[in-house]
């Protein structure tokens, strides 16, 4: 009977075996999709200026000097990427680097020649690892932003600039002003 039970049990233990992959499976870390991994946002502010946030996933590096901007759009020139100073770590892949975990801010300066040119098209490209097992490192990964500056302080001039662009009664009056003359009480006390 103790015979028996030992090749039954041997039996189950077989049994088993199939399963064994699905439970490794279930042990493994999914990666993320780098869009996850290495999330960015972008905005801009104040004319002149992108700023770019990067969300990072745990578990996960970006490279400082794998982080890259570039334009086609005619009429815009970008500035240098503005980075603050990374972790330094010594990397198999690229030696001596800076490093970012958890969050990094940055901004891109630019000009656009044509203060009327509409939406501002960069990529940025990013590249970045997961540093624990199983460790990867994802080939560089253009971003294409589509971004919208705000409207410039002095593209439109406002319609009290011109009343006084025109000499209108106000604008003669402030014009007065400017001498050293006090006003008549009939433009004083209008």
């Amino acid at each position: 009977l103790v015979h028996a039970l030992a090749g039954a049990d041997r039996l189950g233990l077989l049994a088993l075996i199939p399963l064994a992959p699905m439970a490794y499976a279930q042990g493994q870390v999914e990666l993320l999709p780098v869009e996850r991994a290495f999330a960015l946002q972008a905005e801009i502010i104040e004319p002149g200026r992108i700023d770019l946030h990067w969300q990072i996933a745990p578990d996960y590096y970006l490279y400082k000097g794998r982080i890259s901007a570039k334009s086609k759009q005619p009429g815009l020139n970008l500035g240098s990427l503005d980075l603050p100073k990374g972790l330094e770590k010594n990397d198999e892949f690229f030696g001596d680097v800076e490093i970012y975990h958890n969050t990094v801010e940055g901004s891109l300066p630019y000009t656009l020649t044509d203060a009327n040119a509409g939406n501002i098209e960069v990529t940025i490209t990013v590249q970045g690892c997961h540093e624990v097992d199983p460790k990867i490192c994802y080939p560089p990964h253009p971003t294409k932003l589509v971004l919208t500056p705000p409207a410039s302080p002095s593209a439109a001039p406002t319609a009290l600039a011109q009343k006084f662009a025109s000499g209108s009664a106000l604008g003669s009056a402030v014009n007065t002003l400017e001498s050293d003359e006090a006003l008549p009480a009939e433009q004083a006390f209008v």
